[in-house]
C-alpha cells in the first residue's frame, strides 16, 4: 500500500542523500544567519537545534478499511518527529504564538 503511494511520481519526488545533506547545509546557514541577527544565541543553536540526534523521516499508510477490502487503500502520513526541522519548528511555533493569539481570526 505505502509502495503505490510513493511511487506515484505525480505526487511524490524521490529524494537522494545528496538532497537530504543539502538541505541540512541549508539549514545550518540559516541558524547562523538567525545567530548574527540576534533571532536565538549559540547556546540555542547548539543545545536546541542540533541536527546530530536526527533521522530521516518515516512514512507509513493508515488503512482506510471503511471503502472496503477489495482493493485495500491507505491515508499516506508523514511522522518527522526526529526530523531535523522538528526544532525550528518548534521554535517558531513559541515565537509566533503570542501574535497568532492576539489575530481577531484565532478562536480557541
Amino acid at each position: 500500500m505505502c509502495c503505490m503511494h510513493l511511487n506515484d511520481v505525480a505526487v511524490y519526488e524521490k529524494c537522494n542523500i545528496d538532497r537530504y545533506l543539502k538541505a541540512i547545509h541549508e539549514y545550518l546557514l540559516l541558524l547562523e544567519k538567525g545567530k548574527c541577527l540576534g533571532y536565538f544565541s549559540a547556546n540555542d543553536v547548539l543545545r536546541k537545534f542540533s541536527v546530530e540526534n536526527s533521522n530521516l523521516a518515516i512514512f507509513y499508510c493508515l488503512p482506510k478499511t471503511h471503502n472496503g477490502l477489495e482493493k485495500l487503500t491507505g491515508r499516506p502520513t508523514v511522522s518527522a518527529e526526529k526530523y531535523f526541522l522538528k526544532p525550528i519548528s518548534t521554535f517558531l511555533h513559541e515565537y509566533l504564538r503570542k501574535y497568532v493569539l492576539r489575530l481577531p481570526s484565532y478562536m480557541r
